[in-house]
């Protein structure tokens, strides 16, 4: 029952005796008083909230361990009713993720499957923005034929037909490179039919960005903005929009076109709602984590992640975008503890709306992970790794962006533990494949040659 700052030489403390108590509690729960609670002791209580309280009291981090005695056995006590309001928790939240993957199915399977499914989610995609351009009742049957007609003509004479033999195509093309040769030409196909023409180029931009290729995605989310502005959207505003563009310029490298893009979103908002949102506040700060003005980033995001009613507010994905600059900041000023804590957060918040397998929850495990490393805590950062393996590695390849930093990040757990060849070794497979993806000065690459 010695817990493990006692085992180290530390003076025993009331956190000791709760490390004692989850022991002791996990012994009677498997019948064996005789037990340790060695790694993997989960696999042993099948009750999750049993589980959650023994971890609340025997983490191995003394800060960890937030379950008081009192509090436990209230929690005992009451576990059939806790266990009904878990039953009712889990139920809503799965009605929640159901809608919201509803909602971003597309999206979704345009990141996960790639260029397999590429053309098929954009001929989705604008297939559901053509609903929501039904804002007339006289018109909405009209536009819904006439951009089906549109879209249908586009998957099968410019992006189909490109890899049919019998049609004059090339057997050998790949459906990536079917859809590059047919991206430059939607607005010949569609330059009539501009709301159409505006959300084929914005699907093509999700596709780009799930290739890792940034300028290419902002490119086209940059003539969906100007075909929107064309058509006369009367929908959503294009703060949206904007804010999308700022995203892709960012990951693209181009700090200057991220900045215009994103104070023409703050400029939409002004417009539509009389103030910047949150959410166009949370794109800038992102902005200037890139610029390296941190402390700036930590308390503009302060603001947003502390205000409960505030977070209550914001659209899908921001409070996550939130925590995640906050964490990134924290690890840049040297704060590795709270970084980790920002990310783990991050993590929670991801797998709660998105699921466990998706690419936005991959990428805040990456970030975690490298917090993790930072911080000294080795064995939990290669466990993620390990997972990322399965997420980006085998998924997308090793020459994909999102997996070399993988690489990366093992190059920071093999250095801070010493293995400094392992680390050069990692830190050039990230430095020469970014450099292919990003380029030579990209952020990223700039980083990992500083490594």
């Amino acid at each position: 029952y010695c817990a493990p700052e006692v085992l180290a030489g530390a003076m025993p403390s009331p956190q000791s005796d709760l490390f004692a108590l989850g022991v002791l509690l996990y012994q009677l729960v498997v019948g064996d008083l005789r037990r340790p609670l060695a790694p993997g002791w989960e696999a042993d209580v099948e009750d999750p909230l049993v589980r959650d309280d023994i971890r609340a009291l025997a983490a191995l981090r003394v800060d960890e361990r937030t379950l008081s005695a009192q509090q436990l056995a209230q929690n005992l006590r009451q576990l059939p009713a806790r266990r009904r309001a878990s039953e009712v928790r889990e139920e809503t939240a799965a009605r929640e993720r159901h809608n919201a993957l509803e909602l971003q199915r597309q999206r979704l399977r345009l990141r996960l499957l790639g260029a397999a499914t590429a053309a098929l989610g954009v001929g989705l995609a604008v297939a559901s923005w053509a609903g929501w351009l039904a804002w007339d009742a006289r018109r909405a049957e009209a536009l819904r034929r006439s951009e089906a007609q549109a879209v249908l003509e586009f998957l099968t004479d410019d992006v189909l037909t490109r890899a049919d033999p019998y049609r004059g195509g090339d057997a050998d093309i790949s459906l990536r490179g079917s859809l590059d040769a047919a991206a430059t030409r939607i607005d010949e196909r569609l330059g009539e039919r501009p709301l159409v023409a505006a959300a084929v180029h914005a699907s093509v931009a999700e596709a780009y960005e799930a290739w890792g290729e940034y300028a290419k995605a902002a490119r086209h989310q940059r003539l969906s903005i100007e075909r929107t502005t064309a058509g006369q959207w009367r929908g959503a505003p294009l703060a949206d929009q904007h804010r999308r563009l700022c995203h892709f310029e960012r990951l693209a490298g181009d700090l200057e076109a991220a900045q215009a893009a994103c104070d023409a979103a703050s400029d939409e908002d002004r417009r539509e709602q009389g103030a910047v949102s949150d959410a166009s506040l949370v794109e800038a700060a992102k902005l200037k984590y890139e610029r390296g003005r941190c402390r700036d980033v930590v308390d503009e995001l302060a603001s947003v992640v502390d205000d409960e009613a505030r977070r209550a507010r914001l659209p899908p994905g921001v409070e996550a975008d939130a925590r995640w600059f906050n964490g990134l900041c924290q690890s840049r000023m040297g704060d590795d503890g709270a970084a980790a804590e920002s990310f783990r957060t991050l993590v929670a918040l991801r797998e709660t709306e998105s699921g466990p397998d998706n690419p936005q929850t991959a990428w805040g495990l990456s970030d975690y992970a490298e917090a993790l490393a930072r911080a000294g805590r080795f064995a939990e950062a290669e466990a993620i790794l390990e997972r990322l393996d399965r997420l980006f590695v085998d998924r997308l390849g090793p020459d994909h962006p999102d997996a070399l930093g993988v690489d990366f990040r093992r190059g920071l757990v093999a250095a801070g533990q010493g293995r400094h060849a392992q680390a050069a070794e990692a830190f050039r497979r990230a430095y020469d494949g970014w450099g292919r993806a990003l380029g030579e000065r990209h952020g990223l690459t700039v980083l990992a040659g500083s490594e």
